[in-house]
């Protein structure tokens, strides 16, 4: 099982001894966002005393999803509505709902590529027009 399964599959927590005796390669996309992020994702796991690889901003959804599934990175932040593009479903009413996305994001991933999505943040990036 590589690293970014190992880190999927059973939450960073857990992962944080198994992980010990290997750099966790840290990315993220190319945007603003995503290395603030990738960066609060590094600064946890160093502070946990673990040694990280920083690949921040590497470029856009495809390229950093490509690099996760090539196992070339271990980790980075992605919104869970990505997942209906990843698995062509963006026409289901699934992705309506913040819960029943993550819970199908999780699914499809689990059963396609053996990855689990970590645990959604208290957050939320619904655009909106006043």
């Amino acid at each position: 099982m590589t690293l970014n399964r190992i880190l999927a599959a059973i939450g960073m927590t857990g992962a944080l001894t198994v992980a010990a005796h290997a750099e966790i390669v840290v990315s993220s996309k190319i945007d603003t966002e995503g290395g603030l992020l990738g960066n609060i994702i590094a600064l946890a796991l160093e502070d946990a005393g673990l040694p990280v690889e920083r690949r921040l901003q590497l470029g856009g959804t495809q390229v950093v999803r490509e690099a996760l599934l090539a196992d070339q990175i271990d980790i980075y932040p992605e919104y869970t509505g990505n997942a209906a593009y990843f698995h062509n479903e963006a026409d289901s009413n699934v992705w309506k709902d913040a819960k029943a996305g993550y819970a199908r994001a999780a699914e499809l991933d689990g059963e396609k590529n053996s990855l689990v999505w970590l645990q959604p943040a208290p957050a939320n990036n619904t655009w909106l027009l006043p």
